[in-house]
């Protein structure tokens, strides 16, 4: 991180590295790395290193501001980006005890999922009164689980800007308010992030679309819904109302639902949301606003939102 600074020592270390700025840079890298040394040592030291998770990764790619040009090869762009560069990073495990040394997991995974991970390798078991995204990856990594991916989609989102991609592709959108909306469509399994595929691949870019339009509804309603009973209170019955027109904030959810491809088990996983939110629906009103009326517009919004007004069907379009 910045500031760039690194000790004397280390930066007299790599004497072979000429540009003033990279050496610096390595330095740390170097400071780093015998910290991380330092970490392992105890776990060993301890008799714990054979049976503890350790998860190694980085908050976000290299920032452009610390005048190195190639810290994020071969990925575009930077931190605060939702190009590659600013979002994919490195992420080890190291489990003796359960996971398999040297082994690459190619699938996209988040850094959401490594508190699932983690409390499932300490046995606990996760919240109930809400959805988790993260998932356990201990069965995909020893190759348990090989039916599916851990993810069919990985959403991010900087203001107004907004990326979804599946294993292959990813939908970049810029929508500030009051201008005009733009989309990139990349393949990242041939030129990456340097050619627009957007007129070129218009049912990906629409798949991938309505499962932007889905996470705005799903988020939208999540917000609204967390001040349920179990919760602080009711929650915001304008939003709700919103909602079940078919608008959040006043904007553009974005094309229509029906037809977009909706996976099996994302359906369920709202459905027992659902089950969820009615269980603890009972009877009276706070400012007007009746359970039942918001337990009615919450079912109405997970059924559209997973179905597309639609059949559901699973995989990629």
């Amino acid at each position: 991180h910045t500031p760039l600074q690194a000790s004397k020592e280390d930066y007299e270390a790599l004497s072979n590295i000429e540009l003033h700025r990279e050496r610096v840079y390595a330095a740390m890298i170097r400071s780093l790395d015998r910290g991380v040394g330092r970490v392992m040592q105890a776990l060993k030291t301890n008799g714990i290193d054979e049976n503890t998770l350790v998860m190694f990764t980085s908050d976000n790619g290299g920032a452009g501001y610390i005048g190195l040009p190639d810290v994020n090869e071969p990925y575009r762009g930077w931190k605060i980006t939702l190009f590659e560069g600013g979002i994919r990073v490195p992420f080890l495990a190291r489990w003796p005890a359960r996971l398999p040394a040297g082994e690459t997991f190619d699938a996209p995974v988040h850094h959401f999922d490594m508190y699932a991970t983690a409390a499932a390798a300490a046995g606990a078991d996760l919240p109930i009164d809400r959805v988790m995204d993260g998932v356990d990856l201990t069965a995909y990594i020893t190759g348990i689980d090989t039916s599916q991916a851990p993810h069919e989609y990985l959403f991010f989102r900087s203001g107004a800007a907004q990326a979804v991609r599946d294993g292959r592709w990813k939908l970049m959108v810029s929508a500030p308010e009051g201008q005009p909306r733009k989309e990139w469509l990349f393949d990242l399994s041939a030129e990456g992030e340097w050619r627009d595929l957007l007129a070129q691949q218009p049912d990906i870019a629409a798949r991938l679309r309505a499962g932007v339009a889905e996470l705005h509804v799903e988020s939208e309603l999540r917000r609204a819904s967390s001040h349920a009973p179990g919760h602080h209170g009711l929650g915001d019955a304008a939003v709700l109302d919103r909602l079940a027109a078919g608008d959040g904030h006043g904007t553009e959810l974005g094309p229509p639902l029906d037809g977009a491809a909706r996976p099996e088990r994302r359906v369920a996983r709202q459905d027992a949301q659902h089950r969820r939110y009615t269980r603890h629906r009972g009877g009276g009103a706070v400012g007007g606003d009746g359970q039942a009326r918001r337990g009615a517009v919450v079912a109405r919004l997970l059924r559209r939102a997973a179905l597309g007004r639609g059949e559901a069907r699973g995989g990629h379009a």
